[in-house]
């Protein structure tokens, strides 16, 4: 998987492969914790397809009914085109080769991927480890 890197993904249509998950979370009303996040999500495919990379994005929840997100518009239904954000890139992480999808759910070739996440206290850099399922 390629470090994470800019793209405006508006411009490519696609398809989601599995749902979107919240890999870390923050709470701009507290102190910077003393200690490094760290997490682990595993995230199932769901449709078949070729999956082509890994997508990262913000979301920022101002208050109880407010929020604003870097990424989707929308939470897409399966095999619903995504609609990105045309005001923000988002980051992403190209698998090469690209991952083929048959039979999601099944025993039968990849059925996720599981995402390590690491941000470091320290330094404000976020580290991402993804690995097939």
């Amino acid at each position: 998987m390629s470090e994470p890197d800019s793209h405006a993904l508006w411009e490519y249509p696609g398809v989601p492969l599995s749902t979107p998950a919240d890999l870390l979370q923050f709470d701009f009303t507290m102190n910077v914790p003393d200690e490094n996040l760290t997490n682990v999500v595993a995230m199932p495919f769901t449709s078949e397809g070729t999956c082509h990379c890994l997508v990262y994005w913000m979301e920022y929840q101002l208050d109880d009914t407010t929020t604003t997100s870097t990424g989707l518009e929308n939470v897409p239904s399966q095999g619903q085109t995504l609609k990105w954000n045309r005001h923000f890139k988002q980051a992403v992480s190209f698998f090469s080769p690209p991952i083929q999808l048959f039979n999601p759910g099944t025993l039968k070739g990849q059925t996720g991927i599981e995402v390590h996440v690491k941000f470091e206290v320290e330094t404000g850099s976020l580290t991402f480890e993804a690995f097939s399922l």
